[in-house]
């Protein structure tokens, strides 16, 4: 049921003679409602002239205030369902609003994959929220006041993704649905334009897994071989991660002196050009060493090489 007071009486019904606004959603940011540090996940606008605002939010150390976007949605159904009322004297009596549904398709290459679901279903464990984002690259959300924009918030353990398998009439696809949460009112639904962005939310992406694996170990213990793959591709190939060629996109450490390594150069071999030569001073034999990827655009969990 709508928030109102009799004392402010009805709310004033003019029109300015020009307004803007948003149009349909074609994807979307997910974020955690609130870090772990309690703090809410908000859009602020006094930090929107950061050149590198939206490459911190992507790339944000932090997962509880890193952002997630989706690949581009198809087919949305963004509604409220009819109030829930009681009937007396043949009197439809409002008792509360409807629940509000958001349903959507992923068709385009990759998000509409099997493994695209790892990402959507892994949603439903946190308490999610996101920002909508339209066709004209503006970010709609909750208007907080202040200069605020809050996401959208997702009811718990409404959130559900399958995937559609093709058929011959019919692309493959995965679908995503989920309840807006009970207390949103639509009335503050609210937006930020895109020209206030330094970069196009259209054209954002999240971060690409990288699974590092051991290569071959120098007899002279002053480097170690890297294979980086990145999680889609096929069983038995998948597709190799190219762009590790600087020194700064690998960090290694020595986990037996306890001690940070500097890598020094960085040799590509391999058919796929995916097998990663890290050199750096020599260490010593039996020493442990993490080796984890460090670059922009991309994560990967470190491992832990041996010499022997």
């Amino acid at each position: 049921m709508a928030i109102c007071s009799c004392k402010d009486g009805i709310y004033n019904s003019g029109i300015p003679n020009c307004v803007d606004g948003f149009d349909r959603f074609v994807k979307l940011v997910f974020v955690n409602q609130y870090a772990n540090d309690a703090t809410q996940n908000t859009i602020d606008c006094s930090l929107l002239s950061n050149s590198t605002y939206l490459e911190g939010k992507l790339n944000n150390p932090d997962k509880s205030k890193r952002w997630y976007p989706t690949g581009k949605i198809y087919s949305v159904v963004d509604e409220r369902a009819d109030a829930i009322t009681e009937t007396i004297d043949n009197l439809n009596l409002i008792v509360t609003q409807g629940t509000r549904t958001f349903t959507a398709l992923f068709l385009d290459k990759g998000a509409n994959q099997p493994k695209y679901l790892k990402f959507l279903k892994s949603l439903a464990c946190p308490k999610v929220g996101y920002f909508a984002i339209d066709e004209n690259g503006n970010a709609v959300g909750v208007d907080l006041g202040g200069g605020m924009l809050a996401p959208f918030p997702v009811q718990s353990l409404s959130l559900d993704a399958k995937g559609i398998p093709s058929t011959a009439s019919a692309l493959a696809k995965n679908q995503l649905t989920f309840a807006l949460d009970s207390l949103l009112q639509d009335e503050t639904v609210s937006y930020i334009p895109a020209s206030d962005f330094i970069g196009s939310l259209l054209g954002i992406n999240g971060l690409l897994n990288v699974n590092l694996a051991e290569g071959s170990i120098a007899g002279t213990f002053d480097s170690v071989g890297v294979v980086a793959t990145l999680e889609y591709g096929n069983v038995c190939n998948a597709l190799p991660f190219t762009a590790g060629t600087d020194v700064t996109d690998w960090t290694v450490f020595n986990v037996t002196t306890s001690s940070a390594v500097t890598v020094t150069t960085v040799t590509v071999s391999g058919a796929d050009e995916n097998i990663y030569d890290l050199a750096f001073a020599a260490q010593s034999s039996a020493d442990v060493m993490r080796v984890t990827l460090d670059k922009v655009g991309f994560e990967s969990q470190s491992i832990q090489i041996t010499f022997p």
